[in-house]
């Protein structure tokens, strides 16, 4: 009995990280990772804090997958302009998406638009989901704005 149960166990383990391996971050060759990238194609770039999520209306060329409108408090800018009404569209769907989660904060990443891109191309979070007792904005998380930042200071 113990056997299978070790079985079974490595089955979902091993299911999950293929599967989670089937959907890679934005890989890139650019000096400055794949956020420095997203920055420079980006039009618009920001801090927010999402403050709620609703369904919202499928968008024409994606009709099959969910849609939600997210509510953000914007915290900081740092590049471009964000939506007036602090709301962007992001796909509800999280196979190789950033889940935009209220009570978090995230960069936002948007292209003309008010589409956070699917695979993530749009949001980098700045808190662990799993992991709240870490905080925000320390390790990595914190390298990533304050290179994001460097970046809208040269930009400006």
């Amino acid at each position: 009995m113990r056997k299978l149960l070790y079985m079974l166990l490595a089955m979902l383990l091993f299911g999950h990280l293929e599967a989670a391996s089937a959907c890679r971050f934005f890989v890139s060759k650019h000096p400055g990772g794949p956020q420095a990238q997203l920055f420079e194609m980006a039009s618009t770039v920001f801090v927010g804090h999402v403050i709620g999520t609703e369904p919202a209306e499928p968008i024409r060329e994606y009709e099959d997958l969910p849609v939600m409108e997210v509510t953000l408090r914007i915290k900081e800018v740092l590049k471009g302009e964000p939506p007036a009404d602090s709301k962007v569209r992001a796909f509800a769907e999280q196979e190789c998406n950033v889940l935009l989660v209220p009570g978090f904060d995230y960069v936002i990443f948007l292209y003309g638009d008010n589409l956070v891109r699917p695979l993530n191309l749009g949001a980098y979070p700045l808190c662990g989901y799993f992991q709240p007792e870490r905080g925000c904005y320390l390790g990595e998380d914190y390298r990533v704005l304050n290179k994001l930042r460097e970046l809208s200071r040269k930009a400006q």
